[in-house]
């Protein structure tokens, strides 16, 4: 069984902690050896199983990386009280803010799975963003400042058509120290940084807060991408489309998860700098032209080009999908259900260690777990139910599969041995 890497004193029973402590410090990852209880500090268990003609008991290795995944994504009703006590306390704090005009508050749900922080270390390859101390998900004030930069900068250029008030153009001065330096809207809100050794460095007048996600459902999600050019990565090798798939899990919040942003602006500091952009809050108009601009083309947090990120302002219309890279991406992982797919003759796997089954067709793998493997176990009849427990596998199958990113999800099964499971 996987273990974590922590003193004894701790103990094992980690149900209580959150997912941020399970998928870092209490994370059961680390393996052990089934006979000798030997601690193996690798990324899987060595077990032991009859195998071979003679039935012979030999040593098998079984990766606990995916396991260790599902394990840390769980959130108890503890967590999710957390988060809404968070982000009570968010809006709390921006009500006063809001009525004297300081403050943007904008409402937003994903319509695609959400990523953050895929670059931190981490034994799992991806790591995520999990807010301390609390071990909840999180995207950082900085991560939406980056976004709506971009997207002003964007709009600014002229490139996209209407740029929506937002100009290049210096228009607007601070004299520092008998020196004058020019600023756009985009200094002027966002903040300039000079090139290096300059000292002409200016802060912006807007503060973005983090922003505490509200999870659709109780857990998190897992997605998988698979990279296949190891060999030019890594060994140097020429580039070419034969390499070996390498999976690769990471944590991401669900779609249907619902965001709210909020933007604080320092008023005197904006009037001192651009008087006509904090005249009756002009400010908050460029601010949500530029939301409306990222969530329709941009994304937020990773693999936005993949469409991961998007989002769509609560209330609001819903735009079409498809207008840009990340509403056409958005739609394929939105749409899943529209692109199922039928295996025919797949060998159909049950794990019992995790409740786990696994179809197998033409290289390709399908997978489901707990709660849908319970599900589609309990769907079939008395005596193939009973077949599969005890030989844990059923051959000459028809399952119904659907593709979730680089992986199938396993939704189906349709029948076994040419039994057709329709009207049971």
């Amino acid at each position: 069984m996987a273990i974590a890497a922590v003193p004894n004193y701790v103990g094992d029973d980690y149900s209580q902690a959150s997912p941020g402590l399970r998928f870092g410090m209490y994370l059961r990852l680390w393996g052990a050896n089934s006979r000798s209880g030997e601690r193996l500090w690798t990324t899987y268990d060595i077990n032991y199983r009859p195998a071979g003609r003679e039935r012979q008991e030999r040593e098998f290795r079984d990766e606990n990386k995916t396991n260790a995944l599902h394990d840390a994504l769980k959130l108890s009703a503890a967590d999710k009280s957390a988060m809404a006590a968070l982000a009570a306390r968010q809006a709390g704090i921006a009500g006063a803010l809001e009525k004297s005009g300081a403050l943007l508050r904008l409402e937003a749900e994903a319509i695609a799975p959400f990523a953050t922080g895929l670059g931190n270390e981490h034994p799992l390859e991806n790591g995520f963003a999990f807010l301390n101390p609390y071990g909840l998900p999180y995207l950082a004030g900085s991560g939406v400042k980056g976004v709506l930069r971009q997207a002003a900068r964007e709009l600014a250029s002229g490139e996209w058509g209407d740029p929506k008030g937002w100009s290049e153009e210096p228009r607007f001065t601070l004299d520092v120290k008998r020196k004058t330096i020019k600023l756009t809207m985009l200094d002027v809100l966002f903040g300039k940084q000079g090139e290096d050794g300059d000292v002409d460095h200016v802060r912006g007048s807007l503060s973005f807060w983090d922003v505490f996600p509200q999870l659709k459902g109780n857990a998190l999600q897992v997605e998988v991408m698979t990279p296949h050019q190891t060999h030019y990565y890594q060994r140097g090798e020429n580039p070419h489309e034969s390499g070996s798939p390498n999976p690769i899990n990471f944590l991401t919040v669900p779609p249907g998860s619902s965001f709210a942003f909020h933007i604080q602006c320092d008023r005197p500091f904006l009037a001192r700098l651009a008087p006509d952009l904090a005249k009756e809050d002009r400010w908050r108009s460029l601010i949500e032209t530029a939301f409306e601009h990222a969530f329709l083309w941009l994304g937020f947090g990773a693999k936005t080009a993949v469409g991961y990120g998007a989002m769509e302002r609560t209330g609001a219309g819903r735009p079409p999908l498809g207008h840009g890279p990340v509403g056409a991406a958005a739609t394929a992982l939105s749409n899943v259900a529209e692109t199922s797919a039928h295996w025919s003759g797949v060998e159909l796997k049950f794990n019992p260690g995790n409740n786990e089954l696994t179809a197998t067709y033409q290289g390709k793998l399908a997978t489901a777990r707990d709660p849908d493997s319970q599900r589609l176990r309990n769907l079939l009849p008395e005596e193939i139910r009973t077949r599969l427990k005890k030989h844990k596998v059923l051959k000459d199958c028809v399952v119904g599969v659907k593709p979730i990113g680089n992986a199938w999800r396993l939704v189906e099964i349709r029948s076994v041995g040419g039994i057709s499971l329709a009207d049971n």
